[in-house]
């Protein structure tokens, strides 16, 4: 026996090697999970709030793309929360709305990049 986890999907493939058979099972590890992804309106962001979401979790996207952001977090039953990374108070409110919208925070996905010179 053997499994294979293909994470664009929410499924995996368990496999008899003896009855040569496959079983489709949904994948739910992020099940009630609460997480706040930074930069979560598009790009990678946006691929791992979705992935998260199909696997269970509550998910706010925390960008300052508001358009966008919204209407991802619409898709996948999710919140949005304006949120520019390079100002602290920012972020702390995007914890706190997790926090206040399901009462803990389990992930936090700094995704957000701060553009310009260092």
């Amino acid at each position: 026996m053997y499994f294979l986890f293909f994470f664009p999907k929410t499924f995996k493939i368990f496999e008899d090697f003896l009855s040569e058979k496959s079983v489709y099972v949904h994948v739910t590890r992020l099940m009630n999970k609460v997480a706040v992804v930074t930069g979560g309106a598009r790009g990678i962001g946006g691929a791992t709030a979705k992935l998260m979401a199909e696997n269970g979790a509550h998910v706010v996207i925390a960008d300052i793309l508001d358009d966008l952001g919204t209407s991802l977090a619409n898709s996948i039953n999710g919140r949005f929360v304006h949120c520019d990374v390079s100002i602290e108070s920012d972020v702390e409110a995007a914890v706190q709305f997790a926090i206040t919208w399901k009462g803990r925070l389990d992930i936090m996905y700094n995704n957000a990049g701060i553009g310009g010179k260092l």
